[in-house]
């Protein structure tokens, strides 16, 4: 059995949307739990669209603890963690099942379901760029990066533990340090997709990346020079650039910009909680610098 984990606030629409595609594979072989934050409200509409649905109420906390509060009522042989703004495309399960004996830590390709909105398409410029540069497997391509979906079996979870509570973000890229440094694999599959409808504002991006700012400062602290395991990314932002531009899609600056001011001035704040003047100041100097080398990139807005 296959058990979704789906942590929410808020977002009835696009639950509603993620519950429905799950309902469209017919497979009776799955159970949706879904983790509702601060009592979030879901109606008896939404909850009735699969007929195993059980809903966890937990308050406060960040998505590491709602995935870990859904975690420990799934009864699934094998954990799907989505989104609440992904849809499955049609065959997922079907798919999943042929694939999960060779590998049980599985994580699909995204679709890009808004394309012409600058900050989606960066996204799936570094995603694209990404996955270009990773090694060819049987199954797919073996990345070191888990996303918004993913699927891992269970046991896999309980021996290597489960999210870290105290990361406010990155507790994906956390925990696939975790399965690293247990000798897992993640393999990103073509035969498993999904499309991913992320926030497609300049403010909530910064805010997004705000985000992520404080769980990179989290990370770093709690890693060091361990977390030199995953390697360093192989994506910068002329090569997001020069991918963008190959494909005629513009904006992409703007997007850099803002993803970037926001996730500075996340690491700004930490380093300002703990008194890192040092840090503050070089971090500062880059919030500054940064934005000017990405606009005097390329030819392209």
């Amino acid at each position: 059995m296959f058990s979704f984990v789906i942590p929410t606030k808020d977002r009835p629409e696009s639950l509603k949307r993620a519950l429905e595609s799950i309902e469209r594979q017919h497979e009776d072989c799955i159970e949706e739990v879904i983790i509702a934050n601060n009592g979030g409200r879901i109606s008896t509409e939404i909850v009735n669209i699969c007929p195993n649905t059980k809903i966890i109420k937990v308050k406060g906390g960040w998505a590491a603890g709602s995935r870990n509060a859904g975690i420990r009522v799934a009864k699934g042989r094998y954990i799907i963690f989505i989104d609440d703004d992904c849809e499955l495309c049609d065959g997922f399960i079907k798919n999943a099942k042929l694939l999960v004996g060779r590998n049980p830590i599985l994580e699909p390709e995204f679709l890009n379901p808004s394309p012409g909105n600058c900050y989606m398409d960066a996204w799936f410029m570094f995603y694209k760029a990404y996955l270009a540069s990773c090694k060819k497997v049987k199954d797919g391509k073996e990345v070191e990066i888990l996303g918004n979906c993913y699927i891992i079996r269970m046991d896999i979870l309980r021996k290597t533990g489960f999210f870290d509570e105290s990361m406010r973000a990155l507790e994906d890229k956390d925990y696939a340090l975790m399965l690293k440094i247990k000798s897992h694999k993640i393999i990103s599959s073509g035969k498993l997709k999904i499309r991913h409808y992320s926030r497609i504002s300049a403010f909530s991006v910064f805010g997004q990346f705000f985000n992520y700012g404080i769980g990179d400062y989290q990370f770093s602290l709690k890693w060091g020079n361990k977390a030199d395991i995953l390697g360093k990314s192989k994506v910068t932002d002329e090569g997001i650039i020069s991918y963008a531009k190959k494909h005629h899609v513009n904006g992409i600056k703007k997007a850099l910009i803002v993803r970037h001011t926001g996730w500075k001035v996340g690491i700004i704040y930490m380093n300002i909680r703990h008194s890192n003047l040092r840090n503050i100041l070089n971090e500062s100097a880059n919030l500054i610098k940064h934005p000017f080398k990405i606009a005097m990139m390329g030819a392209i807005n």
